[in-house]
């Protein structure tokens, strides 16, 4: 945009998580005069630009996070005596909120929705699809006299837009119509998200509110390579691979093992030959390339993976990071520490110790005028982690697991506030905790497929890829089929040099379709190698 003459501050850049935009920032500061353009520009999601305009308009309402939210729909669920699962009764009512689904279909979920948005006007909340919906009136309305809250959205540059909602897309359409110039990018290949209300249609209603758009293809892949690629394509039908650039490297590795564990521990040992071992048999790689550990990932289906995966690596010393919401920031410990400290950080919104007050230990409500006197000067000073783990020891929840997995992931936060934040609104891919209270970069990353989207890695396992996970079946519902390919082929397309895909059990029937000349076919078990003089030893 230098080259146009267009000013930093005039552009807007729109992803789907903190994580990207992070990582967008970084990728400008690394180019000349890259620091002072980030700087001046504006990179945020969806929520972060509305979530500052509405906060520069002066609306102090106070967020339901996730958390906090999925609590609040099973107490509602639960007086009602709903049976459904709180986690897809609040997916509906999102979808209700922002217009996806139609009121009134279902008399029952009509009526937790009246019930969870009076408690929310009672308490002077906004959730996830609030911020949205607010961000959109604001922006939509008379602008006169706007122009000092919030930045104009003159040249607007959306990423990921094949995964955007009909609400997302109404910004969008508001943020580009007073501009110069809006530049979208997205691949229909990747949309993964319909489960969520993302739009099929969004690049036909681009065409047809801006008739002058112009398509560029991408048709040159400069991450992985052609056996990768061939492979990936073979799980989409229709779908023709796209053009190499990197040279021919090794066909893509379809081993089979016996069940969850064997997979588990499989997948530490190899890494650790990878990464050169911990022993003088286990150095070199033996396909002769050496890697790092930050050089790999491990992706899975579901959250529910991660667990005997976690343990495995943890056995083998291979550190690692988690992505993930996961489970932990539901339990009480961590929900009343995350309800203390927005608290004292929000004193407007009483919302926290309401929450703090309900899911504290008896001890630290009795100390709570105390606990608060002494934190309340470190919470803009300190390192939440450091925070966590006093306050944790202080309400006798140190021993909490937990508690101990929300310390190592605040690890990843400079502020208490941004990682309140995070836990409350992230992303999947936003939420990192590590296998230890201290950060280290040299790790292997673990994250759902779904949240590996927009990354890469020089070497990518993809795990439980059997029947019943590869596709995901659950009672509850069927598996969408074509979303269920789509989202494989995004997994699979994070490697850049090396893919294995582990069966545990019956294979998936995506893998049937890979060609034989670009994959192999083994088993995710014990490799041997041949030490001097020949004598075989275990590699276990």
């Amino acid at each position: 945009m230098t080259r146009l003459g267009i000013r930093p501050s005039e552009i807007t850049a729109v992803t789907f998580t903190k994580r990207a935009a992070g990582e967008m920032l970084h990728r400008l500061e690394s180019q000349p005069g890259g620091r002072k353009i980030a700087r001046s520009a504006q990179i945020g999601t969806f929520h972060s630009i509305c979530l500052a305009a509405l906060r520069a308009a002066g609306d102090d309402t106070g967020i339901l996070g996730d958390p906090d939210a999925l609590a609040l729909v099973k107490r509602l669920c639960r007086d009602a005596g709903y049976s459904r699962s709180a986690r897809s009764v609040l997916s509906d009512l999102s979808k209700l909120k922002s217009g996806i689904a139609a009121r009134g279909e279902d008399e029952e979920l009509s009526a937790i929705l009246e019930q969870y948005n009076a408690y929310l006007a009672e308490k002077h909340l906004m959730d996830y699809d609030d911020i949205l919906l607010r961000g959109l009136a604001l922006f939509s309305g008379d602008s006169k006299g706007k122009t000092k809250l919030f930045r104009p959205f003159t040249w607007l540059l959306v990423d990921e837009f094949q995964d955007i909602s009909p609400l997302q897309y109404r910004l969008i359409r508001t943020w580009a119509q007073a501009g110069k110039g809006l530049f979208v990018i997205g691949d229909p290949d990747q949309a993964i998200y319909g489960f969520r209300g993302a739009d099929p249609l969004c690049f036909e209603k681009l065409a047809q509110d801006f008739p002058e758009v112009r398509e560029i293809r991408l048709e040159q892949n400069y991450r992985s390579t052609p056996q990768i690629l061939k492979c990936a394509a073979a799980i989409l039908p229709n779908t023709e691979p796209l053009r190499p650039s990197c040279g021919n490297g090794d066909p893509v590795r379809l081993l089979r093992a016996a069940d969850d564990f064997s997979e588990a521990l499989f997948l530490a040992k190899e890494i650790n030959r990878m990464v050169g071992g911990m022993g003088m048999l286990e150095t070199g790689g033996g396909r002769g390339q050496t890697y790092s550990f930050s050089d790999i990932a491990v992706l899975y289906r579901t959250h529910r993976q991660a667990e005997l995966l976690e343990k495995c690596l943890s056995i083998e010393g291979i550190p690692y990071i988690t992505a993930g919401r996961g489970s932990f920031l539901e339990e009480p410990a961590p929900r009343a520490a995350m309800g203390f400290f927005t608290g004292l950080l929000s004193p407007s919104d009483p919302h926290g110790w309401e929450v703090f007050r309900e899911l504290a230990p008896r001890p630290a409500l009795l100390r709570e005028s105390e606990l608060a006197e002494a934190y309340l000067p470190r919470i803009r000073k300190e390192k939440p982690y450091r925070i966590l783990e006093d306050f944790a020891r202080d309400c006798g929840t140190a021993e909490d697991p937990s508690m101990q997995s929300l310390i190592r992931a605040a690890v990843f936060h400079a502020s208490l506030a941004d990682f309140l934040e995070t836990a409350a609104l992230g992303e999947d891919g936003d939420i990192l905790r590590g296998a230890q209270k201290k950060y280290r970069p040299d790790c292997v990353s673990l994250m759902t497929f779904h949240a590996s989207k927009g990354l890469e890695f020089p070497v990518v396992f993809v795990c439980g890829a059997r029947e019943g996970i590869v596709p995901l079946e659950t009672q509850a519902a069927q598996a969408d089929l074509p979303e269920e390919r789509r989202l494989f082929y995004v997994a699979m397309t994070r490697a850049r040099r090396e893919l294995l895909v582990i069966s545990p059990g019956a294979e998936s029937r995506f893998l049937k379709d890979l060609p034989e000349d670009e994959s192999i076919r083994g088993a995710a078990e014990e490799r041997r190698q041949e030490a001097a003089g020949g004598v075989q030893l275990s590699f276990f």
